[in-house]
């Protein structure tokens, strides 16, 4: 098989007039590497590609074989190629439409039972820009919006018209206690909120938000108490009563119809909105609490250098169809799940549930995926259950020595080459996935790497990453073209865009892994001085540890920070459910800390509590205070209560009942560490 991007690196340098010898002394690698990524024997790491990118002046695109035009071939060395990515969401995801825009964009469900129906990229831009330029007529330009509720095409609709120039977006999670998303709607001072049926307890309470749009899982069912029906209504008049009686629930079906009603004229005026690339675009919380939360503020030049970066990593094309299941206000599924898959051409699906994957899948027949690693490894062990169920565990065996014996004839190259055939060795084990997948992106927390590469061993492509939402979210990626089971364990190497370093390595190489780039957040929505703790000279602390090998790829060694990243992705802050707890009057001192979950893997929320026997002897007397057993049952009551006032991904699952003092700083500070 044709090894695409060593016949492209060959060409280059031939053309260059330079020997293997000569550039290996200009890239500092030896010359054997040379012949080897030009052979095809092992694949160049992204610093490698962008090494020759840059000192040759092509685009990556035309290393990796999607294009024919170099972009420019340079005799000598210099001046990297003019191929700078737009620095606007709106300029990326347009581009997309206006390439394929009858492609189908979205598949919706009409009714919760009913078959998906195509929206084509035509149709949902036609949507946006009319509910944009709604927007506009509601007063809202420049103004904080908020979503929030189940993933759908109406969630998408309300993102990218506030993104593509009429706000700023600011997702929120949809788990959270109703306390804490009313917090989040005031701190981020949002004039409007949209949300489905899910969320209407909670915003019945928000009446300080001005506008709040109700929005339908479904597309085809309606609001019945929704005001602002536009039947017989002229726009103008139907915006004017909106105004003067705002803060009653509007449809959104109604507000779109509306937009669609206006003049040509406004609907060109939201088109043609000036966005400055660097001005702040979307709000994103880190955490969701109400004191602690960490808002982070992101540019459209950020956002559209990591659509950059992922395009550079990842052969994604259009076609390919995907299905939404992570929840989008997480950075990791509103960059890399909507918007990339958005700006290449891949048609998202909504689901109906991680309830319904498996079904979902087997609908679809997605050529691509966002998971969490918890899903991964679920859906990974199903598919060992049903190998030894049926007895078929030795031929299991027998086809994967087979498959990976094809894989090293074909090289690491010619993975896409390697997974077509991998569709006949391992038919039956990839019918979960639908029959089609061609590979999986998976972040957001640790994954095991005896199902990372079993995966890889049947043919399922797993493309891993590390990334903060601090940073738009991707810092590194293991490439697409590459061999990722000789670097299990690896993050990947950084992408395109970005800088990364180790603060303060030791004598192993570990230290803080510190990150600098376009895609770095503006900073801490009204936080300055956290701003000022992680950034330093235009770097961010990550406060994360790791090594990088010789070829570039980094490896996560631990976290630093007292955040608890569940095998679902999600945040939870100690700090956080310490403050609240602390106000119950039995509880004297609490640390909450993340232990090993023996049955499932990956982190267990824990918490060591120590009794105030002072408080629990004068309300339950003498004799209840000195029985360890009744003050153990007694503080065990407190979490359970307690548990039931949070997000399922932040309870308390194991308690340990703690007689002497925590160690502590001399500023009275718990030593997590060392009371662990």
């Amino acid at each position: 098989m044709e090894n695409r991007i060593g016949a492209r690196l060959k060409i280059l340098r031939e053309e260059a007039g330079y020997s293997q010898v000569k550039l290996a002394k200009l890239a500092g690698i030896g010359q054997p590497s040379i012949g080897r990524y030009e052979g095809g024997g092992t694949a160049p790491s992204l610093a490698i590609l962008l090494w020759y990118a840059d000192f040759f002046g092509v685009s990556l695109d035309y290393i990796f074989g999607r294009t024919d035009d170099p972009g420019g071939v340079k005799k000598q060395a210099g001046g990297a190629a003019d191929t700078q990515a737009p620095a606007v969401v709106r300029d990326v995801l347009t581009a997309a439409a206006e390439s394929h825009p009858d492609l189908d964009a979205f598949w919706v469900r009409p009714e919760r039972s009913a078959s998906f129906r195509a929206v084509t990229y035509r149709e949902a831009f036609a949507d946006i820009r009319a509910l944009g330029a709604a927007l506009l007529e509601l007063g809202l330009y420049g103004k904080h919006i908020a979503i929030v509720g189940d993933n759908c095409y109406s969630w998408i609709l309300a993102c990218y018209a506030t993104l593509f120039g009429a706000g700023v977006v600011v997702p929120l999670d949809r788990e959270l206690r109703t306390d804490e998303l009313l917090y989040l709607l005031r701190h981020a001072k949002c004039e409007a909120v949209f949300y489905t049926e899910r969320m209407d307890e909670m915003v019945e309470k928000a009446d300080f938000v001005p506008f709040r749009i109700r929005m339908n899982r479904y597309t085809g069912t309606e609001t019945p108490h929704a005001k602002g029906r536009t039947e017989g209504k002229d726009p103008n008049r139907f915006f004017a009563e909106l105004r003067r009686a705002s803060k009653k629930p509007i449809a959104l079906a109604s507000l779109l119809a509306a937009g669609r009603a206006l003049p040509k004229e406004k609907i060109a005026a939201y088109q043609a909105l000036p966005i400055d690339p660097d001005a702040f675009a979307a709000l994103l919380f880190t955490s969701g609490s109400s004191e602690n939360a960490r808002g982070v503020m992101l540019s459209n030049r950020g956002m559209a250098a990591n659509l950059s970066d992922m395009r550079a990593a990842h052969d994604v094309r259009p076609g390919g169809r995907t299905i939404s299941i992570l929840s989008m206000h997480h950075c990791f599924e509103f960059v890399m799940g909507q918007q990339f898959m958005f700006a290449n051409g891949v048609c998202i699906a909504f689901g109906d549930g991680l309830k319904y994957i498996e079904k979902n899948m087997r609908e679809v027949k997605p050529t691509v995926m966002l998971f969490v690693p918890l899903l991964l490894e679920n859906l990974y062990q199903k598919i060992l259950r049903g190998t030894a169920e049926a007895g078929k565990e030795a031929d299991l065996w027998r086809r994967i020595n087979d498959y990976l014996k094809l894989r090293g004839r074909l090289g690491p190259n010619d993975d896409r080459t390697a997974r077509e055939k991998a569709r006949e060795f391992f038919y039956e084990e990839q019918k979960i996935f639908g029959g089609k997948l061609d590979s999986i992106f998976t972040g957001a927390a640790p994954i095991d790497p005896q199902a990372l590469r079993g995966l890889q061993e049947i043919g399922i492509k797993v493309v891993f990453g590390y990334g903060m939402t601090e940073c738009g979210p991707l810092m590194t990626t293991t490439p697409y073209l590459s061999d990722t089971l000789a670097k299990i364990g690896s993050v990947g190497p950084r992408v395109a865009s970005g800088r990364l370093r180790i603060d303060k390595p030791d004598a192993k190489g570990v230290g803080e892994i510190c990150y600098q780039g376009p895609t770095v957040m503006i900073g801490y929505y009204e936080d300055e001085k956290r701003t000022e703790r992680v950034m330093e000279d235009g770097w961010f602390h990550s406060g994360d540890y790791g090594l990088l090998d010789e070829d570039g790829w980094l490896y996560l060694t631990g976290r630093e920070a007292n955040i608890i990243v569940t095998k679902t992705g999600k945040n939870v802050f100690p700090e956080e459910l310490e403050a609240e707890l602390m106000r119950e009057p039995y509880i004297t001192e609490i640390m909450i800390f993340a232990s090993e979950d023996k049955k499932r893997g990956g982190p267990l929320i824990s918490a060591q509590i120590r009794p105030d026997y002072a408080v629990i002897r004068e309300a339950l007397g003498e004799n209840f205070a000195d029985d360890e057993g009744l003050v153990s049952d007694l503080i065990r009551g407190v979490i359970v209560d307690f548990n039931e006032s949070l997000a399922n991904y932040k309870r308390i699952r194991h308690v340990q009942i703690r007689h002497e003092e925590f160690e502590k700083t001399p500023t009275k500070k718990v030593v997590r560490r060392r009371n662990i």
